[in-house]
């Protein structure tokens, strides 16, 4: 049992960590996110199934995955249009889930301008396309 809830303590540390990442540079997102954190934690503290224990980890791991991957925050300009940088995957290839054109479509159904920031974490260089 003490190994388990040295997991979640973990596991716990690694989604605040996350949510750094996440919302960096947004104050209310971090204060929100960490007292849901600590709300769902709190909430799933006395749980004993150890099926339920394990589904909860496995979930962890899901949720941190999902953070640091899956998302993506814009950030609200001068001009009131909302911007962000896309990262590229670890091996420098540009991320396929989103591209130029759905973004470009996206802001034409919401009356709204994109630009497209390219940044490789490799080289630190930025281009800019509008």
């Amino acid at each position: 049992m003490a190994a388990t809830r040295l997991q979640a303590l973990h596991g716990f540390r690694r989604l605040l960590r996350a949510r750094k990442v996440l919302f960096r540079g947004d104050a209310n997102a971090l204060a929100a996110s960490q007292l849901e954190l600590r709300s769902q934690f709190q909430t799933n503290r006395h749980e004993t199934d150890a099926a339920k224990i394990a589904e909860m980890l496995r979930g962890i791991d899901e949720v941190e995955d999902m953070m640091l991957n899956n998302f993506v925050q814009g950030e609200l300009n001068e001009q009131g249009n909302y911007t962000t940088t896309i990262p590229s995957d670890s091996s420098g290839e540009e991320l396929t889930s989103i591209t130029t054109e759905d973004l470009e479509k996206m802001a034409a159904e919401t009356s709204c301008s994109v630009t497209v920031n390219h940044h490789s974490a490799n080289r630190g260089e930025e281009h800019h396309h509008h």
